[in-house]
């Protein structure tokens, strides 16, 4: 159970890293898992952006049906998916 608990942890951080790095002023943006990704300046180039750079740290190939934007309110909604895909 606690190993569960620390990769879904580890996930949540690493996404969250991720949406940090492709955020134009990233560093300065407290995110959690509640941020609502809508709030955030994450326009359609950017989203790519973050789905690639998750693909690519997760090694898993993102569905094609969940490549919208709005498939995901929170951070921690794209956490859970990340986390059902690997």
């Amino acid at each position: 159970m606690e190993a569960n608990k620390q990769m879904e942890d580890k996930i949540l951080n690493e996404v969250t890293n991720i949406i940090r790095g492709k955020l134009k002023d990233g560093s300065h943006i407290t995110l959690d898992k509640n941020t609502i990704l809508s709030e955030l300046d994450i326009n359609s180039i950017t989203f790519i952006g973050i789905v690639v750079a998750l693909e690519l740290a997760f090694e898993f190939e993102w569905n094609d049906e969940k490549l919208l934007f709005t498939a995901f309110s929170t951070i921690s909604s794209m956490a859970e998916y990340v986390e059902s895909e690997i």
